[in-house]
């Protein structure tokens, strides 16, 4: 299209953004190859990198690729060629500085300044333990999770409406990286009265692309993978997280499972999302999340844990019941908030009788402060190791924790309370 229209014209100006959703391509590199050789563009196969490389392969060209590849003025050398609109005033500076440093390289100007007094957090996260599961035709969908988004929406429905003064729809988008997903989210949302669609008076509900050019005050997206399934795809392209997140104006949040961010390698889309969800204590969103059908299908009696208080006295009821050994698996740990619970003096109990235990903890949550390192917070997490090892317990630190389940089949408890 682009190419008839350049057929007319003397000049052209090509405004676009290589970072955004890239179009949908049906034809393979070696048709493009053999297009190319019949229309006598192309000489010789090893030819055709060099074609990639000016961007003019259908394969993944663009006809922002070759006016970047025309253009003689660029902002600085790591840069793409051509003038940046640079000055960014959609979303708070919060949210914009994830997209600057996953795709821009700091070269965006946020103008519109911290999110302060907000209803919800910039960044903000709900830990979500449910199970992805795959259709026939590849497509991956989470019930659970899409269970928990609609939930949350109506219970928030009133104060998220008075507060804006504006309708749901005009005010939330969910977002997936899967279609199949976006049936679970309608059809939850269907059972709460809350409809969904593309027309006047409905809530948008879609995969990125329905959301690219747009704009809502909270996003929500749900990844669907959990620690069952890979969640690579979501690192296969900065453009899904970088047009996700950049249209959310006030908050960006995550209903999900969030050991599938913390657990990405290092620099990728997912790791940098981790990073700024989990900065700061308060982005973590308080919400009842439904219990596992799935797996209270195999339980005789099912029980479930919601607040600190009681994650602190179930541990301590299971630790007088344990007679052989018991892992338990926690984001962070403080020497403080276990003696103000009395969990430390049931671990000793427990150790007392003969009882293994092996705790597991994460390095960064415990050693950062607002996702900075802190030398005071590490010291006092050394000598909380330090005294429980010293009490017989088997101390692991490690990268990633972020689990909160208690599963008794093999006495493994996965637990986010001991520090309340």
């Amino acid at each position: 299209m682009a190419g008839a229209s350049f057929s007319l014209a003397k000049k052209s100006l090509v405004i676009g953004d290589i970072h955004q959703i890239e179009p949908v391509r049906s034809i393979s590199g070696s048709i493009d190859i053999g297009n190319l050789f019949n229309a006598s563009l192309l000489e010789k196969r090893q030819d055709y990198e060099a074609v990639q490389a000016n961007g003019r392969s259908v394969v993944n060209g663009s006809v922002m690729h070759i006016a970047q590849a025309a253009s003689q003025y660029c902002y600085q050398a790591e840069m793409e060629p051509g003038m940046y609109l640079r000055e960014h005033r959609r979303c708070f500076d919060d949210i914009i500085s994830f997209c600057n440093e996953l795709c821009y390289k700091g070269i965006l100007q946020p103008k519109r300044g911290l999110a302060l007094d907000t209803l919800f957090p910039a960044f903000g996260h709900l830990h979500i333990d449910g199970r992805a599961e795959q259709q026939l035709g590849g497509s991956r969908f989470n019930r659970l999770e899409a269970k928990t988004i609609a939930d949350w929406l109506a219970q928030n429905k009133t104060k998220l409406e008075s507060t804006y003064n504006k309708p749901l729809e005009d005010i939330v988008g969910i977002v997936t990286p899967f279609s199949a997903q976006v049936n679970e989210l309608q059809k939850a949302c269907k059972l709460h009265g809350i409809e969904t669609g593309k027309q006047q008076g409905q809530l948008t509900v879609g995969t990125v692309h329905a959301l690219q050019g747009a704009e809502r005050l909270i996003v929500i997206f749900s990844p669907v993978y959990t620690r069952h399934s890979n969640g690579e795809f979501i690192d296969s392209s900065t453009s899904m997280l970088n047009v996700a997140i950049s249209r959310a104006k006030d908050s960006f949040l995550v209903f999900g499972d969030l050991d599938v961010l913390s657990a990405a390698s290092s620099r990728s889309p997912r790791a940098i999302l981790a990073k700024y969800l989990f900065a700061k204590p308060e982005n973590e969103l308080v919400f009842k999340v439904s219990k596992r059908t799935d797996l209270l299908r195999f339980c005789v009696a099912t029980r479930l844990i919601n607040d600190a208080l009681e994650h602190d006295q179930y541990l301590i009821e299971l630790l007088k019941h344990v007679k052989e050994s018991i892992v338990i698996v926690s984001p962070w740990v403080s020497y403080q908030k276990l003696l103000d619970t009395g969990i430390y003096s049931s671990i000793c109990e427990t150790v007392a009788r003969g009882v293994k235990i092996r705790l597991f903890t994460d390095w960064h949550f415990n050693t950062t402060i607002n996702n900075q390192f802190n030398a005071e917070k590490e010291k006092t997490f050394i000598e909380c190791c330090e005294k429980l090892a010293s009490e017989g317990v088997d101390v692991a630190v490690i990268r990633g924790v972020h689990s909160k389940i208690v599963m008794q089949i093999v006495i493994i408890c996965v637990l986010g309370l001991l520090i309340g």
